[in-house]
């Protein structure tokens, strides 16, 4: 209920920041830049469908917060619940959003950058191995089928769920 409330509370901020003529500025949609801050709404988030933003990293927000399940759908690397993030990366050219440690380094030094190129060419690889037994029959070890059912958020989601072979949507 709190993680529900935070998303009511991200839309009454958005219409008064609107009103106010205050408006959070997205990057343009041919930037590649992460985006930081403190708050990003789910309406925000949707709005960087196709462009060329790498990553988001924002200071609210929880795993299951609508900002971020968006974020998951988009493809985009989220870390949410940074404490502090957007004063730390404040004025800074670099950084590294990892999404699946939770972790962002703000200007990172040459072996943190080698480090985080490694693990993310080793998760390339992964996914390209997944890719590629995506036609496989979905079994348990010892044989049993099983039917993969997706969650959907946008519509433009139906697509890939479907070239990824699930079943259907289960929600």
């Amino acid at each position: 209920f709190r993680e529900r409330a935070e998303d009511i509370e991200l839309v009454g901020r958005q219409i008064l920041r609107e009103l106010g003529g205050d408006a959070i500025r997205l990057p343009p949609k041919d930037a590649e830049v992460i985006v930081v801050a403190s708050v990003l709404s789910p309406a925000d988030a949707a709005a960087l469908r196709d462009s060329a933003v790498l990553a988001i990293a924002t200071e609210s927000g929880s795993a299951t917060s609508h900002t971020a399940i968006l974020a998951r759908a988009l493809g985009l690397p989220a870390v949410v619940a940074a404490h502090g993030i957007a004063h730390r990366a404040e004025a800074k050219r670099i950084a590294i959003v990892d999404a699946i440690r939770g972790e962002v380094v703000i200007e990172p030094d040459e072996a943190e950058r080698e480090d985080a190129e490694r693990r993310a060419e080793r998760y390339r690889q992964y996914s390209l191995g997944l890719k590629a037994r995506r036609d496989a029959p979905v079994v348990t070890l010892d044989g049993h089928p099983v039917e993969i059912y997706a969650n959907v958020e946008l519509s433009f989601e139906v697509d890939r769920v479907l070239s990824q072979r699930a079943h259907g949507v289960g929600l």
